[in-house]
């Protein structure tokens, strides 16, 4: 693993109840994205369904994933937001610089 200058947490929340090939096909949509901008994937996890605190898009729980990444240089917000706006299985993210 490199020392990397900018690192950023992101979390996705995903529809309670999708199959396991649609998160795949979501999670592998979001990292060929990162993989295509030369960002390192230093941790992807599955959180698990958790119990939201208010419903999102009609739903009272979601599938919490986990990615923490690395690169030399920011990333761009404007069109990453943008691929995770358009996701339809993605109901809400958060990206955090750390």
């Amino acid at each position: 693993m490199k020392d990397h200058k900018h690192k950023y947490q992101i979390i996705l929340i995903l529809e309670p109840k999708l199959e396991d090939k649609s998160k795949k096909s979501v999670m592998k949509k979001v990292t060929d994205w990162l993989d295509s901008k030369g960002v390192e994937v230093i941790k992807n996890e599955n959180l698990g369904v958790k119990e939201l605190v208010y419903a999102i898009k009609g739903f009272s729980k979601g599938d919490f994933w986990e990615i923490e990444i690395g690169v030399e240089k920011p990333i761009g917000y404007r069109e990453f937001n943008l691929l995770l706006d358009r996701e339809a299985k993605i109901i809400r993210y958060l990206i955090l610089k750390i």
